[in-house]
């Protein structure tokens, strides 16, 4: 997941990656900068790495955190207590075990970015998160709105709000619900805010992006895709 995602990042214009994780999958391109971190025996990152990371964050132009992150209560307090610091310095990328940061993090700022499906929505906001009556776009806004986030929801259409505008998603195909895709879209996500885009619209233009590669591998003929073939076909819009 974590490879994945720093793949896509460099692939649509970071520059630089680093990737940090416990173990650094082989298939993770050279270009990639990694650094291989202390982990727990549940294999999650371990809490005494907490000033390497802490040192690694504050270089860091954009920070996306959560592919691949498990569910280690210790260890999300840790990273969650490092972010602090970094919240209104840099764009944060909180995708998918990540989401389980954001009750620690109890931080305001358009510049956090969250990306769940519906169910880590729910584990992060309760199970009253969808109000009777309401569809999932005014449910996004609300939450953006409450929370003082940018937030893209993963429904179809996918939704990215900051509470005061909205994007909605409308093209892309059933083939992009494999695993890691979702690791593919934070990597182009973090890869845009790094070029300087602002984080509403990074967000928007990258669901464009990743639904399209989706849309046009699926015009080929395809019924099924591995996530990593997503991030060619990205580059290749992107050159279009």
């Amino acid at each position: 997941a974590p490879s994945l995602s720093a793949h896509a990042a460099l692939a649509v214009g970071a520059g630089l990656v680093e990737l940090v994780a416990p173990r650094i999958h082989p298939l993770t391109p050279r270009e990639v900068m990694p650094t291989e971190v202390n982990a727990c025996s549940d294999g999650t990152i371990d809490p005494s790495e907490a000033d390497r990371i802490g040192t690694l964050m504050e270089r860091a132009s954009v920070i996306v955190i959560g592919p691949g992150l498990g569910s280690n209560t210790d260890t999300l307090h840790m990273l969650a207590d490092r972010l602090r610091h970094h919240v209104h310095r840099v764009p944060i990328v909180v995708d998918a075990d990540g989401v389980r940061l954001m009750p620690m993090l109890d931080v305001r700022s358009s510049s956090i970015i969250v990306t769940p499906h519906l169910g880590e929505l729910r584990r992060w906001q309760g199970s009253d998160c969808e109000q009777p009556g309401e569809d999932a776009c005014a449910m996004a806004e609300r939450i953006a709105h409450n929370e003082g986030v940018t937030l893209h929801l993963k429904v179809v259409p996918a939704v990215t709000t900051d509470g005061k505008r909205t994007a909605l998603t409308v093209n892309g195909s059933p083939i992009l619900g494999t695993a890691g895709s979702g690791d593919v879209l934070s990597g182009i996500i973090g890869g845009l805010l790094a070029q300087g885009v602002s984080s509403l619209d990074a967000v928007s233009l990258a669901s464009y992006l990743h639904a399209e590669a989706g849309s046009r591998l699926r015009s080929h003929g395809r019924h099924s895709i591995l996530a990593g073939e997503i991030i060619p076909e990205v580059t290749r819009i992107m050159a279009r």
